[in-house]
């Protein structure tokens, strides 16, 4: 697994700058009566899938809220997910402003509930995701297999996650 750098450490003050070409896909589609918009679940997508097993890497700009919400509420999951990436700075920004993620906490539980631990890189808590803003977070089923690239991101300080 491979992830794209979206910022990168100013030298002098320490602090992470977004990169300019980043900044394109923060702007929101204004939709309203007038628009169509074709979409599909994530439960659609994973009911074309025939494979038992599938792993998510997903970003779509703070609505993975509402993306996974109905999978991780499910008590029998229709497709074994032992890893789910998310960009989650999206999603702790939404909650911040209680729109695109208003149920924050019970998101945050249905991943806990559903037998996922977090990473960012390191393991991190319920709490500290209640907290603190991570750009990343990887969800790795208890039953899952370790990840030598995420134990590899522990060990650097220099990769941002």
């Amino acid at each position: 697994m491979a992830t794209r750098a979206v910022a990168e450490k100013d030298r002098d003050t320490g602090k992470w700058q977004s990169f300019p070409e980043r900044k394109q896909y923060s702007k929101r589609l204004a939709v309203d009566e007038r628009t169509s918009v074709n979409s599909v679940t994530l439960m659609d997508v994973l009911s074309t899938i025939q494979e038992s097993t599938v792993i998510i890497k997903i970003d779509i700009e703070g609505f993975e809220c509402k993306a996974l919400h109905e999978y991780l509420l499910l008590p029998n999951k229709p497709k074994y997910i032992p890893y789910i990436h998310v960009e989650f700075e999206w999603i702790q920004r939404a909650h911040t402003r209680n729109t695109d993620c208003p149920q924050y906490r019970t998101f945050l539980q249905g991943f806990f509930d559903s037998g996922y631990e977090a990473y960012a890189p390191n393991r991190t808590s319920y709490e500290d995701l209640t907290k603190y803003v991570y750009q990343n977070v990887f969800w790795k089923h208890k039953t899952a297999k370790d990840v030598p690239y995420l134990e590899k991101l522990q060990l650097s300080s220099e990769i941002p996650f």
